[in-house]
């Protein structure tokens, strides 16, 4: 009898093979199983899977290294990007409801937007800003007196003051109010701002060699610059017509030399000059006729100016 394990020949009725001492009745109660050589008794020969291809190129692999890796990725996000989100909207949070608001009163300073009718008629009509293009936006100003309440009250002084803020700009807004002896016609609700100063500078600076030539105060050989500054507010009905009618000599002179008026702005002229030259006041009259909106002038001989109010 031949044994499945060591392949030894043994004689018929054996029990044990001789040669490795295997039993050899188990071997024949087995019918149809052998045994090779590197086959233990007892093993399974490995599952066969048709339906799985085992991939052999460079492609294949990464797809199939592509597809072990996407929970892989999907971890990544959950354990990741997830986080980063909540800690995002955690932020925005704590910005718009969980900080403290600052309480403005704290500081001295409360700021709240509001609608002034006179101010909006005056944006529309003389420089077609609509309600929506701007924002008013009043500002009371709480101060220690410096006096500590010599005089009365509880040591505290309030201040209201107005801007206007437009195009991401704001500016100083004001109104006029009547001062006996100065001028007691200004109509009521009456407001001014620098909004259009720096506009109305570039425009006199335009027309300044028009206008200077008109008064003949001084030759064309003896000045070499001439240069015009607006400071401080003008009133809302100066816009680009305004500048137009001053140019062409149809501007109101009475409503420019208003005293209010001027007490609010201050509009120079720099004359440069060659050779000293001293105006007179037959000279300065030429210059109310033509340069009525004028607060001042500067004359500038190499560096020494010499001033000169037109109004007193």
């Amino acid at each position: 009898m031949r044994c499945g394990f060591c392949g030894h020949d043994n004689p018929a009725g054996a029990k044990r093979c001789k040669q490795c001492g295997a039993e050899l009745k188990i071997q024949q109660s087995k019918s149809g199983v052998s045994f090779t050589e590197n086959e233990a008794p007892g093993t399974e020969a490995p599952v066969k899977e048709p339906w799985k291809k085992e991939p052999t190129t460079a492609a294949e692999r990464a797809a199939a290294y592509n597809s072990a890796a996407k929970p892989l990725m999907k971890l990544f996000v959950a354990f990741a990007v997830i986080p980063a989100f909540l800690f995002i909207a955690f932020i925005f949070f704590m910005v718009f409801v969980g900080f403290p608001k600052k309480d403005k009163n704290q500081s001295g300073v409360t700021r709240k937007e509001i609608t002034i009718d006179a101010v909006s008629k005056q944006l529309q009509k003389y420089h077609s800003l609509g309600t929506k293009n701007y924002k008013i936006i009043e500002e009371k100003v709480k101060a220690k007196d410096p006096y500590d309440g010599m005089f009365g009250g509880d040591g505290v002084i309030e201040s209201t003051w107005y801007y206007l803020e437009f195009a991401g700009q704001q500016y100083a807004l004001g109104k006029y109010e009547t001062i006996p002896g100065v001028n007691a016609s200004v109509p009521e609700g009456e407001w001014h701002s620098n909004y259009y100063s720096k506009s109305f500078e570039m425009s006199l600076n335009t027309a300044s060699l028009t206008l200077f030539q008109r008064t003949g105060v001084i030759s064309e050989r003896q000045w070499t610059v001439l240069n015009v500054t607006v400071n401080g507010t003008l009133p809302l009905w100066v816009n680009w017509e305004e500048s137009a009618d001053i140019l062409s000599g149809k501007a109101d002179r009475t409503r420019w030399q208003n005293r209010l008026v001027t007490l609010n702005s201050d509009i120079v002229l720099e004359i440069g000059v060659n050779e000293p030259i001293k105006l007179t006041e037959e000279d300065l009259s030429k210059f109310r006729e033509n340069w009525f909106f004028l607060n001042r002038i500067i004359v500038d001989y190499e560096g020494i100016k010499t001033e000169y109010f037109l109004y007193e």
